[in-house]
């Protein structure tokens, strides 16, 4: 067993000086536990503390692409409901801002039918369903999700989702708090004045983890 100190953990993934907190979440549009994490817990946070926030979302997860003609040819864990919507949501990330695209991926995460909700999900957050269809049933479509398993596949530790770094660097304690409380984990990582959204107290202590 490794000891960790505080110290380590605490510059591990940790914002500099005024510098907004970058998260990337890799994951799984129809995964039980991304969707309950972008619903219950990116979303929220996000607009609880927006100012000190960056984030960088990534459909794609476990699934396998192979080259099929003009398109890429997706295999998903969930099926292909799931490489959809993995497709809709890459292209709402290309076409909007993380505001919101962040509103629209939250609403399909919280839907009892993510694919047969996420027109609504559009319309409800003021996104052009429209647009995002249409390059959902596109060669660019399949591009951007080409690219999402890319840059998936490139971090080859990804053994399941949703899989979440901080400043770049994946970290186990910060995975297992972000998926409890990323509000808490978000604003103790901001190294700058906290926005009056966090809490007045942190989860985090001072005395040394421990990892396997």
């Amino acid at each position: 067993m490794q000891v960790i100190s505080f110290v380590a953990i605490f510059f591990l993934g940790r914002s500099l000086g005024n510098n907004p907190v970058n998260i990337s979440v890799y994951y799984e549009s129809l995964c039980p536990y991304s969707r309950m994490f972008l619903a219950k817990h990116l979303r929220p946070t996000y607009f609880m503390v927006e100012d000190i926030i960056n984030v960088d979302l990534v459909p794609f997860g476990l699934a396998e692409y192979i080259k099929d003609g003009k398109f890429w040819k997706f295999e998903c864990q969930h099926g292909v409901s799931e490489c959809t919507l993995n497709k809709i949501q890459s292209c709402a990330i290309d076409l909007y801002t993380s505001k919101e695209s962040i509103a629209f991926i939250g609403c399909c995460a919280a839907a009892e039918d993510s694919i047969e909700d996420a027109q609504q999900c559009a319309i409800d957050n003021n996104l052009n369903w429209n647009q995002i269809d249409q390059c959902t049933n596109s060669v660019f479509g399949s591009e951007l999700l080409y690219k999402n398993g890319v840059k998936t596949k490139a971090r080859k530790e990804i053994y399941g989702v949703p899989w979440i770094t901080f400043e770049g660097v994946y970290n186990e304690i910060y995975q297992k708090r972000a998926r409890e409380d990323l509000l808490d984990l978000v604003c103790f990582l901001y190294d700058g004045p906290k926005p009056v959204n966090c809490p007045t107290s942190t989860k985090f202590s001072d005395t040394p983890v421990s990892e396997n």
